[in-house]
């Protein structure tokens, strides 16, 4: 093949694929969405304060250590899945989050958190959630334990009954960092956001 032909051929190749990803799109339905255009991710009060319910009936479910209304505000199907702070904590499906739950709750003895933010979204049927958390547990035979988490929810709401159902849900924990390193880091934060604000007050 010449080099002239290798061209050709190349360019033949770059125009089918814009073609069939063209025609995905239109197929899915899905088209590209350029910066300011989607507004759909504000929700409405309605559906914020139905988000913010089923996390304040998750985090009760959850100090309560009651399997049986965890699962409840899980959708259906074995595509939901639950991601925790520990190496492996992966799981896929109804039945291995339930099984987690059941070890979770066999090794901790107290378990209180309260969320210090919270952030809600939402497009359509599907909404998600963002989350700080501070809290104390303990282990049994180990001694209490003060941490700052963080937690992502995604739901879907149901067409059968209009609740709202979690389709996946992620809690990390940050990275720990030395005391030279946190405060150099907060310094920055707070420069950044009084920069922000400066911003603002000329707009």
């Amino acid at each position: 093949m010449t080099g002239k032909t290798r061209i050709m051929a190349n360019g033949l190749w770059i125009a089918l694929c814009m073609v069939l990803l063209a025609g995905g799109m239109l197929a899915t339905g899905c088209e590209e969405v350029k910066p300011g255009e989607c507004k759909c991710v504000v929700p409405s009060k309605q559906t914020e304060k139905e988000i913010l319910a089923v996390a304040d009936e998750m985090d009760e479910a959850y100090t309560k250590k009651n399997i049986k209304k965890v699962m409840s505000l899980f959708t259906s199907g074995k595509r939901i899945t639950v991601i925790g702070a520990l190496r492996g904590d992966v799981c896929r499906g109804r039945k291995a989050i339930r099984k987690a739950l059941k070890r979770d709750f066999a090794r901790i003895k107290v378990s209180t958190y309260r969320r210090t933010w919270t952030r809600v979204s939402a497009c359509g049927d599907i909404a998600w959630l963002a989350s700080g958390i501070k809290g104390v547990v303990k282990i049994k035979g180990g001694k209490k334990r003060k941490y700052n988490g963080r937690q992502t929810m995604v739901l879907r709401k149901c067409k059968k009954d209009g609740r709202w159902k979690i389709i996946q849900s992620h809690y990390s924990l940050p990275t720990w960092m030395p005391k030279k390193a946190r405060i150099k880091a907060k310094a920055k934060a707070k420069a950044r956001a009084k920069a922000r604000a400066k911003a603002k007050a000329k707009k």
